[in-house]
């Protein structure tokens, strides 16, 4: 399996963890690694901020898509550290690390993306 993360700001904001405005959380670490191949079908995706972070709940909803335009989940913001994903997903915040386990183990030989 071939694993491409899009993050792009938009639907949902993530905010630094004080909602300030200020400086951006970027991501440090991706695991599995952006473009990874080899990747088991059911690994979670794990993304390292350089600081923490939290889910704006006036946000839009996450999406994760499948060859950049087939929605295989949609997430629904539950509070500033969880969500929950209309195929049994989730994805939780615990400081400064995002934790995205899809509700489907992903396709082999796809790129996927998430949008946040």
């Amino acid at each position: 399996m071939r694993l491409g993360l899009a993050i792009g700001l938009g639907l949902v904001d993530i905010q630094g963890s004080t909602g300030a405005i200020g400086t951006a959380p970027v991501v440090n670490t991706y695991s599995p690694e952006d473009d990874a191949t080899g990747v088991t079908q059911s690994s979670n995706l794990v993304l390292t901020f350089d600081q923490n972070i939290v889910f704006d709940v006036a946000g839009g909803d996450p999406v994760l898509r499948h060859s950049g335009t087939t929605v295989v989940e949609t997430f629904s913001i539950a509070s500033t550290t969880s969500a929950t994903g209309d195929g049994g997903g989730t994805m939780t915040i615990v400081g400064n690390q995002l934790t995205i386990n899809p509700g489907a183990n992903m396709g082999d030989s796809l790129g996927h993306s998430f949008q946040i």
